[in-house]
């Protein structure tokens, strides 16, 4: 990304945008907007042709705003992504240490949200008393997974400083759900295939608050599973769109995290980066991990996965001496910009480095 800031130095303070910064933020907001009315006709009207500009300028009023969130949906300026590495981020393998995770976590958040408190970051998360469902992964294996240092701490983080109840906080994934969680939302159309999917009542039921906990790693050639991919784990039939090589699995993976409730009551992402997979995927191969030690941490998550996604494009390189594009995920963030989810190109993304040690 070619906006970004180093905060390896704890005194350095974001800059205020000048006016020219503002004025040029607006047209890009409106360049936005005018991309999104020109779709397709099948795919604007089964979006909601409407829908692209209330998302882009006028998500500030809905959930996000009541949150108190920067970037949800970051049509209207720059969406927020903070990278922060700690070099003993893990102990070994792929165990967690569990006190610098909290540190790079808490840290992270209150960055994200420019808050002056741990405490104060954290009620922007979740307000009392609200029902909240943490997505995770472990699609990959125990090695591949979402740390259960990371999920459990957000659960305790939410409880302590944004009073929510510990016993209506999910932390998931699609292999623990039982019972009434597999109860299925009403159909919704993934516009590019023309096909139905449902959303899983743990993440539709009484959960107004949504946090995306996936790991960084690459999918089946040119793809890749982040924040964006992680909710194919939350409906009831992603085999039906699963292939990247149709060309249309892309698009659908964006318009998946159009749907309400996933676009307006995500609040948080927290992407898993502590040893990536760079190649192949999604189930783990060791000669293709390394350890990068970090979180990737937004609320706009095609903003996020482009940032992941220079990661690992980088390593690619590193690794194989030749640049070695993701192009099936380009093109899912690219989509997700166009239909007005979120930002995919680097000028619209602020992209804030944190070295710890």
């Amino acid at each position: 990304m070619s906006h970004s800031q180093d905060r390896s130095d704890p005194r350095s303070e974001r800059e205020r945008l000048s006016r020219r910064e503002f004025l040029r933020q607006g047209l890009a907001a409106a360049a936005a907007v005018g991309a999104a009315a020109s779709l397709p006709p099948s795919v604007g009207r089964l979006l909601g042709q409407e829908a692209p500009a209330s998302g882009a300028a006028a998500e500030t009023g809905g959930t996000a705003a009541k949150a108190g969130m920067a970037g949800m949906a970051g049509m209207a300026g720059k969406s927020r992504v903070i990278v922060i590495t700690h070099p003993e981020a893990l102990v070994r393998e792929y165990a967690g240490n569990r006190p610098v995770l909290q540190q790079m976590l808490e840290r992270a958040v209150r960055e994200l949200i420019g808050a002056d408190s741990d405490t104060k970051a954290w009620r922007h998360v979740a307000l009392p008393g609200e029902p909240v469902s943490i997505k995770t992964t472990r699609a990959g294996g125990e090695l591949l997974k979402t740390h259960d240092e990371l999920s459990a701490y957000v659960s305790e983080r939410l409880v302590e400083a944004a009073g929510s109840d510990k016993d209506r906080i999910r932390i998931w994934d699609r292999p623990d759900l039982r019972g009434a969680d597999l109860e299925l939302s009403e159909p919704h159309v993934l516009p590019t295939r023309g096909k139905e999917t449902r959303l899983r009542a743990v993440l539709v039921k009484d959960s107004p608050a949504i946090v995306n906990m996936p790991v960084l790693k690459t999918h089946s050639g040119t793809g890749a599973s982040i924040a964006l991919k992680n909710h194919f784990g939350s409906i009831n039939n992603p085999s039906v769109f699963h292939s990247w090589a149709k060309g249309d699995m892309a698009k659908s993976i964006a318009e998946l995290n159009r749907l309400d409730p996933i676009r307006t009551r995500t609040r948080l992402i927290v992407v898993d980066a502590t040893r990536p997979l760079f190649a192949e995927g999604p189930s783990d191969n060791p000669d293709f991990r390394w350890t990068f030690g970090g979180l990737i941490v937004g609320t706009d998550p095609v903003a996020v996965d482009a940032v992941g996604l220079d990661i690992l494009e980088k390593k690619r390189e590193e690794h194989f001496g030749r640049v070695w594009p993701l192009e099936h995920a380009r093109e899912m963030v690219r989509w997700g910009q166009t239909i007005g989810l979120g930002n995919a190109d680097a000028s619209r993304i602020e992209v804030v480095r944190i070295k710890l040690d």
